[in-house]
């Protein structure tokens, strides 16, 4: 069963001030994930710290269009996206802003949601993923990337395993 936490003080703080965000589905665990990296200025090498926070995955949704393989519970499937510059980046800044303590956040992968006769005649696929952000009843949903590939290309935002 999945078991998402409330998302915490020093969660939301972790995804504000971060450099890159990483939204991450690894094939066969019930959760996804938010890792929030923040580069440490000022080491020769390069160095980098990481916050991890675990995350529910939505698996059916958009008239059940080939999500997370057809309403599966993500069993299969690799899912990811990044968003560079996180935290000169406005558009996530003002998700980040909108996330209260005790919200509770799922990512919903949806793959070859943006199929169309077009892309499909030139053998390209889009996927796409959402942030559900849960409040009590309330449910808000939040646009975070689409990718355009070839449908067996490694560089598919869902792969499946």
């Amino acid at each position: 069963m999945e078991t998402t936490q409330a998302i915490t003080k020093l969660d939301i703080s972790a995804m504000k001030k971060a450099d890159y965000i990483c939204f991450r589905h690894n094939a066969g665990n019930k959760l996804s994930q938010i890792d929030c990296v923040k580069e440490i200025k000022d080491e020769p090498f390069g160095y980098s710290k990481h916050y991890s926070i675990d995350v529910g995955i939505m698996t059916n949704g958009n008239n059940g269009k080939g999500i997370m393989t057809n309403g599966s519970n993500g069993n299969g499937i690799t899912g990811y996206a990044s968003i560079s510059y996180s935290s000169d980046n406005l558009k996530w800044q003002t998700i980040v802003s909108q996330i209260r303590i005790g919200d509770t956040i799922k990512l919903h992968w949806y793959r070859n949601a943006g199929e169309s006769n077009l892309l499909k005649e030139h053998g390209i696929v889009c996927d796409y993923l959402y942030l559900r952000v849960y409040r009590g009843k309330k449910i808000f949903e939040y646009f975070i990337d689409a990718c355009n590939s070839t449908a067996d290309s490694s560089a598919r935002m869902i792969r499946t395993a």
